[in-house]
């Protein structure tokens, strides 16, 4: 058995020019995840078979840039509770209110 481990790399560069980090975390176990600085995306899940072979069990991309042009399906998102759908885009919070962007493709989502 190996120890856990957190390792930091350079990932990319995105189309406007800001730099991407990625996380590594090892479970000492033979399981891995890589975790993008790019909205928290979980970009690759590392899990041994039952032969002890790890493999990638995520949907996703090997390329930054195609986690930042392709992904339409929101591969390895890590969604909040509201998961962007903020009511017109306002967000009150202990009596402040803040404008948020409205995303979702333009639309906006109401909640319940």
């Amino acid at each position: 058995m190996n120890k856990p481990s957190v390792e930091h790399r350079l990932a990319g560069t995105l189309s406007d020019g800001r730099e991407v980090g990625a996380w590594t975390l090892r479970n000492g176990h033979g399981m891995s995840c890589e975790v993008l600085e790019y909205g928290a995306t979980l970009s690759q899940l590392w899990v041994p078979d039952r032969h002890g072979v790890a493999v990638d069990v995520l949907l996703g991309f090997d390329r930054l840039e195609d986690w930042e042009k392709r992904n339409e399906s929101f591969f390895g998102v890590v969604a909040g509770r509201v998961a962007g759908r903020i009511p017109n885009g306002i967000l009150r919070i202990a009596g402040r209110e803040f404008h948020l962007a409205k995303n979702d493709r333009g639309t906006i989502c109401t909640a319940a």
